[in-house]
């Protein structure tokens, strides 16, 4: 559940089992109050997550990193394709859950999450060359987005399937919701380093932030969404269903 936030995993899937650490929570899945259980357990899973789970090959979701993201143009102000590297997600093991509605039957696993932030902040390195708002921007160099007030909610849609005697989770589908309240942006080096160009665009930016967000936001949640699955199922693969939950 909680592991859904290790957006990183670059280690190959091995075929042997593993059992998570005793300290993390587990809950019983045929429990009257299981959505209860998986929301008290979010805390300690997170703060297990931060440190990271080296028997796992999974690092630290302080930050949380992707290698690279590739933003397509919105329908809207964003009429340009967003290229980032060395993304880093930092404030996700600060989240709070406020939500969880699950289903976890022998066969299926259906797992909603929604979750609060205070503020997460994307950093990365850009590339840019487009138009926002009718303005062309060009640029290369550090970037730093921040959203505040961020409603995010998780849904995960999986099967429960067998391999060598025993049963594993397998996510199919991960949809991904980010709902900040606000948004500012930060870019070095637009505009060849133009400062007044680049001063001009960010006040832009920042009085029409959520508006800009909102063009490519599901972007941002299908690439989050597809890097999730693949982490949720590197993790899922290597634990055995009956080790999962107290049942």
């Amino acid at each position: 559940m909680i592991a859904t936030y290790v957006l990183i995993y670059l280690a190959t899937i091995s075929v042997s089992a593993l059992k998570l650490p005793d300290e993390l929570p587990r809950c019983n899945r045929k429990d009257a109050k299981l959505n209860e259980c998986i929301k008290s357990a979010y805390g300690p899973w997170l703060v297990t997550l931060a440190k990271g789970l080296p028997e796992f090959r999974a690092p630290s979701i302080a930050p949380l990193r992707i290698e690279s993201l590739s933003i397509a143009q919105g329908s809207g102000p964003v009429n340009l394709v967003q290229n980032y590297t060395d993304v880093r997600y930092h404030y996700y093991e600060l989240t709070t859950v406020t939500n969880v509605e699950a289903t976890i039957t022998d066969t299926e696993f259906r797992v909603r999450q929604e979750t609060f932030a205070k503020n997460i902040t994307f950093l990365a390195n850009y590339k840019f060359d487009g138009n926002i708002l009718t303005i062309p921007v060009v640029g290369e160099g550090k970037s730093s987005i921040v959203i505040g007030d961020v409603n995010i909610s998780m849904d995960f849609i999986g099967d429960v399937i067998e391999r060598d005697g025993e049963r594993y989770v397998q996510i199919q589908t991960v949809k991904v919701g980010l709902n900040p309240a606000t948004g500012t942006y930060k870019f070095e080096n637009l505009f060849g380093g133009d400062d007044q160009k680049a001063e001009i665009l960010h006040r832009v930016l920042n009085e029409n932030a959520i508006e800009i967000f909102n063009d490519v936001r599901v972007g941002y949640e299908e690439s989050v969404g597809q890097v999730v699955k693949k982490t949720i199922n590197s993790i899922f693969a290597k634990v055995p269903f009956k080790d999962l939950f107290l049942d």
